[in-house]
């Protein structure tokens, strides 16, 4: 991803890096999960050779959902389940294209 993006940008700014989580567990838990998360990717990206200024992360912990919240689910392996899709990293990625 690293290598396409150096191709097909010749200059490119990650906005940012977002952590998420589901709505399971305590806030604080959900918060701290999502910046490791993030985190995880940002070292990611600087040791395939992105520039560590252009890039930043932050957790939003639960507060971004993708789901429909999955009210109605049960058991709780199911619910867990319904829930995966708010587990996730999210990258904005901004730049100018090469002319070739």
């Amino acid at each position: 991803a690293c290598a396409c993006l150096k191709q097909r940008l010749y200059q490119f700014t990650i906005g940012w890096i977002g952590g998420h989580t589901d709505r399971l567990g305590k806030t604080d838990y959900n918060y701290n999960l999502g910046m490791q998360r993030a985190k995880s990717v940002h070292d990611y990206l600087i040791s395939r050779g992105v520039p560590a200024n252009v890039i930043s992360y932050k957790s939003a912990g639960e507060n971004q959902p993708i789901s429909n919240g999955c009210a109605q689910v049960t058991p709780r392996a199911k619910l867990i389940q319904c829930l995966q899709p708010d587990r996730r990293v999210s990258v904005t990625v901004r730049g100018m294209k090469n002319a070739n």
